[in-house]
């Protein structure tokens, strides 16, 4: 992966955002449970969704669906990659139900 350079990848609305975003509770969350600092998670997110302008090729639900019942069974951890897609699948199934306008984004 290449990554960019910090004065190509900042900018007035990229601190905009992370102003908006800082103290969000889910990102509270996650650091009190992980130990990670809420600007790395931010951080990582942004770099790798080149900040949202790359947004995956895939709908979120099929991938899950597919990798939750039909997960390669010669993978050495074949039983439980397939539990995990299972149970993120649900997950995102709860989601839905629970936001029904809510967009459904895509993975990679």
């Amino acid at each position: 992966m290449r990554w960019p350079h910090p004065e190509s990848a900042i900018g007035g609305s990229t601190i905009a955002l992370v102003r908006a975003i800082e103290g969000c509770p889910p990102l509270s969350r996650v650091q009190l449970e992980y130990g990670v600092p809420w600007n790395v998670v931010v951080a990582i997110l942004g770099v790798e969704t080149f900040y949202a302008r790359e947004m995956g090729r895939f709908q979120a639900l099929d991938v899950l669906t597919t990798l939750s019942l039909e997960f390669p069974k010669e993978h050495p951890k074949a039983p439980q990659r397939q539990s995990f897609f299972r149970a993120e699948l649900l997950a995102l199934l709860q989601l839905m139900k629970d936001h029904p306008l809510m967009q459904i984004g895509r993975a990679h």
